[in-house]
């Protein structure tokens, strides 16, 4: 059963001992393993740097998924794929980075194309982008709408 991580409030993350957040981290990055990213965690030391003590979500194929986030931004990233009173047992996990790959495929399209009908004799890069059009509306409908 697909599961949610609950999303700490940022006084509860200062009353945080360093293995208890430590716990959190290696649950959300367990959580993202199981959706095949990987969660890194900047390797800055200067506490003035901008990125310092933020994460990087990773897809293994297409590289980092988002800028870099705070713990409770991946926690709510991770979360944001289907509304809790949607999630069952049989609901299968639709997932932001299900989202941003399709975009990235969409995008990458035309640029792909000669590559596509070169290697698939008789494929119709029009229906295929159309029946993409239609997974993209099925994985976010509220900003399909508005875009």
């Amino acid at each position: 059963m697909p599961f949610l991580i609950t999303v700490p409030t940022s006084d509860q993350i200062a009353a945080m001992s360093r293995q208890d957040y430590r716990v959190l981290e290696n649950k959300v990055r367990r959580a993202l393993e199981r959706q095949e990213f990987r969660l890194s965690r900047n390797r800055r030391r200067d506490p003035r740097a901008s990125d310092y003590g933020l994460y990087t979500v990773t897809d293994p194929l297409l590289g980092p998924i988002d800028k870099p986030m705070t713990l409770i931004e991946v926690i709510e990233w991770l979360n944001a794929g289907v509304p809790a009173e949607a999630l069952s047992p049989t609901t299968p996990r639709i997932t932001n980075g299900a989202a941003i790959v399709l975009h990235r495929v969409l995008d990458y399209l035309g640029e792909v194309q000669e590559i596509l009908e070169e290697h698939i004799p008789g494929i119709d890069i029009d229906i295929l982008r159309a029946k993409l059009w239609g997974i993209r509306e099925l994985l976010e409908p509220d900003q399909v709408a508005s875009a």
